[in-house]
């Protein structure tokens, strides 16, 4: 499985690296003046790949897919900042797998330990970018912004009957199940396994972690402010 692999590479003594042809390139030193590289394709694919002095060597070892559902309609599945699994569809339409397991629960003065399938969520909140395209898809009018801004500004002003509606047009246009996520599905992206009191940490806000109070007076665009991302890497909870 990928999970294995990666603890193979972890004890291995590989660093990871990024690059803009793969997903996630690892590398390390060989004893014979050469270079190894694991590469972490689209599609979840592991090719190892040795360089040498005399010459080009390749060996390939090729793992499934831990999502073989969406192998072929992500753009790209791969790791975030934090180590869990993000898919990225169509229309920069990007989430993050939240394992399933146990995690703390809190309702109101109340908490407990629930258990939880696991699930994919938005990486970030809808975007009027992402909202108008489908408006015009549909022939809806799209929803008023905020002094003439949309594009990666989270979308407001629609309401609950619009948040389905898009999400069921997605899951036309993808062919993959799109929903609200519960209240118990939220919390866990957001608080993580531990139930934290926010999602970096149980540390106060402040300018590097959050848009809150009044700190800009305006909406920002989504994913400003990854310091401030979840234990699982969703941002702008």
């Amino acid at each position: 499985t990928v999970e294995e692999v990666l603890t193979i590479l972890d004890k291995s003594g590989l660093k990871p690296q990024f690059d803009g042809g793969a997903d996630l390139i690892w590398t390390a030193d060989r004893g014979d003046n050469g270079r190894r590289w694991i590469v972490f394709s689209r599609g979840g694919t592991v090719r190892e790949y040795s360089t040498m002095d005399r010459g080009f060597v390749m060996a390939v070892c090729s793992i499934d897919s831990p999502f073989p559902e969406l192998a072929n309609k992500a753009e790209q599945i791969r790791r975030n900042e934090k180590g869990f699994w993000e898919a990225v569809f169509e229309g920069n339409i990007r989430m993050t797998h939240i394992p399933g397991g146990e995690f703390l629960h809190r309702m109101g003065y109340r908490e407990k330990q629930i258990i939880i399938d696991p699930y994919w969520i938005g990486t970030v909140p809808v975007t009027y970018e992402q909202y108008d395209h489908f408006c015009e898809a549909r022939g809806f009018y799209k929803p008023e912004d905020r002094d003439g801004e949309r594009g990666q500004l989270p979308v407001v002003k629609i309401n609950y009957d619009d948040a389905i509606t898009y999400s069921q047009w997605l899951s036309e246009k993808l062919n993959l199940s799109f929903q609200l996520p519960t209240s118990a599905q939220w919390e866990k992206a957001a608080a993580g396994p531990k139930g934290n009191r926010y999602p970096w940490g149980m540390a106060e806000p402040d300018d590097s972690l959050a848009n809150f109070a009044t700190r800009t007076g305006r909406i920002v665009k989504v994913g400003q402010y990854p310091d401030g991302a979840s234990h699982y890497g969703c941002l702008d909870m």
